[in-house]
């Protein structure tokens, strides 16, 4: 769908249309919805899930699908329900997942089956971890599952990975990234 011009209107979410607090002003969704009522084909493009994605956007009108986890979904806000998803190869996600093990890499695992996501994590080695997982139980009632080794989920829809840890730390792993086929990675500050 594309608005009355014949355009689609995409925006981030965190550092862009939200608050510091990862929410949207009153003035946003007013303006938003008005422009939305008026024809404006919207929709955001974030690497957030739809578990945290739903109560945020929740005020607004939406007619257009989301891009959600970096592009690994499509998600229609108004059903509910995934459109399109992506999914990584069990053997690719073997390979990632000795890759993390050898530079002892900890972060999530995030899996699609049945229009249901699953979180896993291996174990929460930092604070950053911790905090990643805690706001997202406390604000979007997210549910995380402990696992004791990823590569046993390998074969169950797996999407996306989310590794939290200095840069010094992740950049062998991104490094180590370019020698396993057919995954791409997004490497930035978390802000």
């Amino acid at each position: 769908m594309t608005g009355l011009d014949g355009t689609l209107y995409l925006s981030d979410l965190d550092g862009t249309l939200l608050t510091p607090s990862a929410e949207l002003t009153g003035y946003t969704v007013a303006a938003l919805n008005e422009m939305i009522r008026s024809g404006l084909a919207f929709t955001v493009a974030t690497a957030r899930t739809a578990a945290s994605v739903r109560p945020i956007l929740a005020a607004l009108d939406l007619n257009v699908p989301l891009i959600l986890m970096n592009g690994a979904q499509i998600y229609d806000h108004g059903t509910g329900r995934y459109l399109h998803a992506e999914y990584i190869g069990t053997d690719t996600v073997l390979q990632l997942t000795e890759l993390l093990r050898m530079h002892g890499a900890a972060g999530f695992m995030y899996g699609l089956e049945n229009d249901t996501l699953a979180t896993y994590y291996e174990r929460l080695d930092s604070e950053p971890l911790e905090d990643f997982m805690r706001e997202r139980q406390t604000r979007y009632n997210k549910r995380f599952s402990q696992v004791e080794r990823f590569s046993d989920y390998a074969a169950c829809g797996i999407q996306y990975f989310v590794l939290l840890d200095r840069r010094e730390r992740l950049a062998p792993v991104r490094d180590g990234l370019a020698a396993i086929p057919g995954l791409g990675n997004a490497f930035y500050p978390d802000i």
